[in-house]
């Protein structure tokens, strides 16, 4: 709760808030953004849940055999549902061009399922140098970025995974405007919102 992104989220997540009798926020700057909204009380700082995850794979993800032999970047690119569809591959092929002409390797994590998400598909289809992955277990994903040489794209890898992990980030586009950088956590995000539950329920 109180998160914020330059997308359709925020209407989505604004909804919930509403909803919900009590939020549960990744940060105090989050807490803030929900008091802002009007929601003045039951907000609760517990940390993000990203991050649980990322320090729930880690351990596994450094006993894991390389994908990639060398230097290489992940690019990971969401459409941005505030674009059209020919907006969107508009920068898809802006990004392909620009990733193809340094003449590094990169490896292509497919989008996720939102509004135009093909236009961003066409990112791994472009240049045959970039290998592209559907899907990755979450050791294998950390993995992969604990390996590179940094994250390029505009999901919320960008703003919490990587830096979290300390991979260099490199953000393209709008898709995360607004969006709190560097997130914090220590892995016990999901307890601390089941200990307050349970005082409730």
């Amino acid at each position: 709760a109180g998160d914020t992104s330059g997308c359709i989220d925020n209407d989505t997540r604004h909804a919930v808030s509403a909803l919900s009798n009590w939020r549960f926020a990744h940060s105090r700057a989050a807490v803030d953004n929900l008091v802002s909204q009007g929601f003045r009380s039951h907000n609760y700082n517990v940390g993000d849940h990203h991050i649980d995850a990322l320090v729930d794979a880690l351990a596994k993800a450094r006993t894991l055999p390389r994908m990639v032999d060398g230097l290489y970047y992940v690019v990971h690119m969401h459409s941005d549902t505030e674009l059209s569809f020919r907006e969107n591959w508009v920068l898809a092929q802006s990004v392909s061009d620009d990733l193809y002409v340094t003449g590094l390797p990169f490896v292509f994590i497919r989008p996720c399922n939102d509004l135009h998400y093909a236009a961003m598909d066409s990112i791994g289809e472009h240049h045959l140098r970039l290998a592209t992955h559907a899907y990755l277990p979450q050791a294998e994903y950390v993995s992969l970025l604990i390996n590179s040489r940094g994250l390029i794209g505009n999901t919320s890898a960008v703003v919490i995974d990587a830096p979290f992990l300390g991979v260099p980030s490199f953000p393209v586009g709008n898709r995360q405007r607004g969006r709190e950088c560097g997130y914090r956590g220590d892995g016990t995000a999901g307890q601390q919102t089941f200990e307050r539950l349970k005082k409730w329920l």
